[in-house]
Parts: C-alpha cells; sequence; structure tokens
C-alpha cells in the first residue's frame, strides 16, 4: 500500500456489494441522518435513503467513469486500527504538512481543521491512542478521480440526477472549507493533468484577424510549480506568466477564478488579466468554450466570480509576457535588537508606523512580494523587483530609512540581502517567501484590500494595521496589487472580481491558528479575533473589499467580494447556467438562497 491509498478505488468488490449505511459502519464514514431529502429542497446526502443504492453506484463506476470511483479519506487515516499501515501512516507523519503530500489524497485539505466537522475527525495526534477513533469527518465518502472531460461530464450527471450535493477539489487550498462538507459527493480534478504551450494561439470562434499570441494552457490538475517549469522549458525563459506564489495551488481553478493574485502583479496586474478562453462544463453536462467571441458574459463571470459556482472549469488559457531584463530578490529584515525577546505592543505599533509611512517606496516601483510582521520577528520582507540589483538596494535604502529611529533607540536592527536572478523562475525557486505556504495546520485567515488612497493618511494607515495585528497570531501584507493592477482598471469590463483590486495598494491579512485539542470555545475565540481584526480594516476603509480565494466570512459578501454592480450581474448569469443550483458554496454567488450548512434552500426569498 502507498501513501496515496488512502484514497481507495471502489472496484474492490467487497465495498460496492455492501449497502450504503454498512460501508459507513464498518468504515467510519460519516453518518448522517436517514432523512429522505428528495422532495425537502435539500440536497441528498451520504446515508440518507435517497442515495444512490450499491447497484446504481456500481453501474455509474463500471460503465460511466471507468473504475474511477473513489473513497476519499482523511489525511490521517491508514494511521488508524482496524485499517492501519505502518508504510502509510509513516509518509503521513514525515508529509503532513507537505501541501503536495496533501494535493496528491483526495481527502486531505490543505488546512486540516476543513477535514473537521466538529468532533467528527481524524486527527494524527491521537492516531496512536488505541480507544481513538477515525471519522470521515467533512471529508466526502464517495467521489471520482476525474481524468477526462467525460469523467467530469458523467459525474455532473449523476450528481444531477440523485440530487447530491456536490464538490470539486483539485488541491484543497480553501481558507473557508469549500472543497468538502459532510456527506457530499466529490469531484476530484487533481489527476486531470495536461499541459500545453503554443506560441500562436487564437481563441476559438475569434475571427483569423484577431492576432495570435503565446499562452499556455493548464487543465484542472496541474500546480504551479509543474506550470511554472513548462513554460520555462517550453520557451527557453524567454517568457513569464503571472500566476501563484505557493507552488502547490492550481494553476486552474479556484484560484484563477477568484482573480488570481501573484508577486508580478504590480507590474502585470491579476492572473485574470491574462486569461484568454476557458474550457468549462456546466451543470447540464455540455462542454462549453468560452472567450471573449463565444459567450462573453460567461466569460466575464468567470474571470473572478469565483470556483464552484458556474461549472466546472477543465482548462483556462493564459497569454504569456516577454520575460523583464532583471529580476532582483530583496530582503529586509527589521528584527528585534536583542536576539530572542520579543517586541512590545507599543513597538509593533511603531513598526506598522513606519511601514505605512514608506510603502509608497514600493508602490512607486512595482515592488511586489510578501511582508510578515509580528513580536517574534519584527518585519520581515521577501520582494521581488524587476530592476537591477543596484536600484533595488536604493529602493531598499529608501524603505529601511522609515525605521531608523526605532535602530537608534536599541529597538530594531537592520539588515538587507539582495540576489540577481535570470529568470523569474528562478527567483521562485530560491522560496523567498516560506509564509504563505503554510500548510498542514489548523487555522483560519482573513484579508481587507487596503486602497491606494490611504498612503494620503499614513498615520491612520499604521494605526489601523496595528490594531488589526493585535488580536491575531500573525500579520502579512501582499504587495500583490499596486499600479500594475490598478493601470488595468477598465471600470469591470473584462473582469468580474471586486473593483477594489483596481484601487488596491496591498492585502492584509490576519492569520490565528489553534492546536487538535483546542475546545470548540477556543476555536470560536480564535475566529472570532480574525473578526475583530477584519472589522478594524472594514471599518477604516469601508469602501473596500477582499479577495475571494483568502476571504473569511463577509457580514455583506455580495459587496465585499465583487460589489452590488458585479454581483447583481453574476446572479443572472448563475441562474442561465445553473438554475438548480447544482453548484453551490458557502458565500458564493447565490449562496444566500441556501441556509448555513449548504445543504437545504431557505424557506424564504431575497
Amino acid at each position: 500500500m502507498t501513501a496515496a491509498s488512502a484514497v481507495t478505488r471502489l472496484d474492490l468488490l467487497r465495498c460496492l456489494g455492501m449497502v450504503v449505511a454498512l460501508i459507513l459502519h464498518a468504515e467510519g464514514g460519516h453518518s448522517t441522518s436517514s432523512f429522505d431529502s428528495s422532495n425537502s429542497g435539500c440536497r441528498c446526502l451520504t446515508g440518507q435513503s435517497c442515495f444512490p443504492s450499491a447497484d446504481e453506484l456500481s453501474y455509474f463506476n463500471n460503465s460511466l467513469v471507468g473504475g474511477r470511483l473513489i473513497l476519499p479519506r482523511p489525511t490521517a487515516w491508514p494511521c488508524y486500527q482496524p485499517h492501519f499501515n505502518a508504510d502509510s501512516c509513516t509518509a503521513v507523519e514525515n508529509n503532513f504538512t507537505d501541501g503536495f503530500f496533501r494535493a496528491s489524497n483526495a481527502g486531505s485539505m490543505q488546512s486540516w481543521n476543513f477535514e473537521d466537522d466538529g468532533e467528527k475527525r481524524c486527527p494524527l495526534e491521537t492516531a496512536k491512542d488505541s480507544h481513538a477513533q477515525c471519522d470521515q469527518g467533512r471529508v466526502p465518502v464517495y467521489g471520482v478521480q476525474a481524468e477526462s472531460v467525460s469523467d467530469i461530464q458523467e459525474t455532473i450527471r449523476f450528481a444531477a440526477n440523485h440530487n447530491l450535493r456536490l464538490f470539486v477539489k483539485s488541491t484543497g487550498h480553501d481558507y473557508l472549507g469549500r472543497s468538502a462538507a459532510p456527506g457530499s459527493f466529490l469531484l476530484w480534478m487533481h489527476k486531470y493533468r495536461h499541459i500545453n504551450v503554443s506560441m500562436s494561439f487564437v481563441p476559438t470562434g475569434c475571427s483569423s484577424s484577431y492576432p495570435p499570441k503565446p499562452v499556455i494552457t493548464v487543465g484542472g490538475g496541474p500546480q504551479w510549480a509543474e506550470v511554472y517549469t513548462r513554460v520555462s522549458v517550453d520557451t527557453n525563459d524567454k517568457y513569464v506568466l503571472v500566476g501563484g506564489m505557493c507552488p502547490t495551488v492550481g494553476g486552474a481553478g479556484g484560484f484563477v477564478m477568484s482573480g488570481g493574485h501573484s508577486p508580478m502583479g504590480p507590474t502585470f496586474g491579476l492572473a485574470v488579466d491574462h486569461v484568454l478562453q476557458f474550457q468549462l462544463v456546466t451543470a447540464d453536462g455540455k462542454v462549453h468554450t468560452i472567450n471573449e467571441c463565444q459567450d462573453p458574459d460567461l466569460f466575464w463571470a468567470m474571470k473572478g466570480g469565483g470556483p464552484g459556482t458556474f461549472g466546472v472549469m477543465t482548462s483556462v488559457t493564459y497569454q504569456l509576457q516577454p520575460s523583464p531584463t532583471f529580476f532582483t530578490g530583496m530582503k529586509i529584515f527589521a528584527a528585534p535588537a536583542l536576539n530572542g525577546t520579543l517586541l512590545t505592543p507599543q513597538q509593533i505599533k511603531d513598526i506598522f508606523r513606519a511601514f505605512a509611512r514608506q510603502v509608497h517606496i514600493f508602490d512607486e516601483n512595482r515592488v511586489g512580494g510578501y511582508i510578515e510582521i509580528n513580536p517574534l520577528i519584527g518585519l520581515d520582507a521577501r520582494m521581488l523587483i524587476l530592476a537591477s540589483e543596484a536600484d533595488a538596494k536604493q529602493i531598499a535604502a529608501g524603505f529601511a530609512a522609515g525605521f531608523a529611529e526605532l535602530v537608534q533607540q536599541g529597538v530594531l536592527k537592520i539588515s538587507t540581502q539582495f540576489n540577481s536572478f535570470d529568470t523569474f523562475f528562478a527567483w521562485k525557486a530560491s522560496d523567498p517567501s516560506p509564509a504563505v505556504e503554510i500548510q498542514g495546520g489548523r487555522f483560519e485567515i482573513g484579508t481587507r484590500l487596503i486602497p491606494v488612497s490611504a498612503l494620503d493618511h499614513p498615520e491612520k494607515l499604521g494605526e489601523a494595521l496595528a490594531q488589526a495585528a493585535a488580536g491575531v497570531d500573525d500579520f502579512i501584507l501582499y504587495m500583490v496589487a499596486g499600479r500594475g493592477v490598478r493601470e488595468r482598471d477598465d471600470g469591470g469590463e473584462k473582469v468580474s472580481t471586486t473593483p477594489a483590486w483596481r484601487r488596491a495598494v496591498f492585502n492584509a491579512e490576519v492569520i490565528n491558528a489553534w492546536s487538535f485539542n483546542t475546545s470548540d470555545q477556543g476555536i470560536a475565540e480564535k475566529v472570532a479575533g480574525i473578526q475583530a481584526g477584519l472589522d478594524i480594516l472594514r471599518k477604516a476603509y469601508p469602501d473596500s473589499g477582499t479577495y475571494f480565494a483568502e476571504a473569511n466570512l463577509e457580514p455583506d459578501f455580495q459587496q465585499a467580494l465583487w460589489g452590488k454592480n458585479n454581483y447583481e450581474r453574476l446572479l443572472k448569469i448563475k441562474a442561465r447556467v445553473d438554475p438548480d443550483d447544482l453548484f453551490m458554496c458557502k458565500q458564493c454567488v447565490g449562496s444566500e438562497k441556501w441556509d448555513a450548512s449548504g445543504n437545504c434552500r431557505q424557506r424564504h426569498s431575497y
């Protein structure tokens, strides 16, 4: 048995020969109510009488999806009795923080807490306890390992015909747990892997006068590490792609349908600004190729309207950009002057104030990257500038000058590092920003886009950031907006992301984490701390918004994630392509019509 064997194929006839309830009982699966939801306005969940029978599952598996029906399992499943496997358990113990490892298991989420359903969970920490048991939690009991468009079509039809709660997952990067739910049915895209680079692409249906462009087309499974490598190799480093920072995030799917930010954003904009075409399967099982020439409304909706909403993306085609001449890695550390000491709340506030006064330098010079600020490390900035090392040193000196008073007071010590790279891919391989690749923990995040107008009032900005950071474990400033994103403002005609991106200077992120044995009250307090930090930023910048892929629960999600004008248009497109809401997720387009569980329609309309 391999480490990936936590995903068990249903061609084991003993499984298919059992009734569903027996499978759930014998294998520790999620137990749901026996209430039949077929005529209740609710989705049909595993364990309910309306759920497909063993014979129906067997026919679907053997005749329609080529034996690719799977039983997704929680990450720590092989470490528990009675299905303990020493080799597989060792692999989990050695790799549970590895995003690639987690992405390779259909039942793993990148954040462990989104595998948990309250006390129904499967923590690695208690696996050696002979009295402990592994529960399915939020992990779907059944799913399909899609390897072809036909697999995707058949899965969608099966879910629609049986009124199932369908979830689509590639790598499991989602900070609101929108890749799984108890009793749901999974469409796993990770094995649907194809990449193609072309130097002369014309979108389907566009006229011959459309100028051919260099592109990369990415299927639903490949991750950014693989995508970047293909661009580098296939173009001999003559082109770059505006993509994600975390190598384990999928190159298609939720990243781009949320907008997609990048450390090259201050120069090139968002990922959706470079999308030329999508292929997707809609709720009726039909395949669509969409672009500015074919169904431009749906094309607009897919460019920022969120994943799990309009259909299943099978591929996205990105335009490539000529590679810049310079790629300079710039690291700036403003660390506690005394090693091993924690900075006081006032000293952290002073760092935020200094940052707020100096960040305009990064904005003016299109510096991208990630800045972490907390009492343990002070300020840790890992940046990319598409300029020479000499220019980078001058920019860094200007930024660091704002911390001179804190250095003179003996609070901080400043150090800098500079490295020149021939290509973006070489810089990316140097792993400059470990803070943005946090996997295998239990945590939640929340973000707020900070408008460029905030730079006109740096004292207010510094105070707001310091207050938001005071009640959370960590705080990261994403320099992924800036001039490159703002310059592509077209009034929302081309993309459906929140207009706040087109006014933003950076994205502020609050983070709280907890351990496996934290009480429900303790977890609630951690989540409340995130909301308290966000409330401070919402109050300071009420006309801004947040990034869908890194949002926490928003009190007015329609406005925060898209803006009301965009949202009304998105609702109409959703009603056209998915009138029965087969695709539905938390705080996604149309979700206000469903209850908090996402399983049942609200009895009243909005």
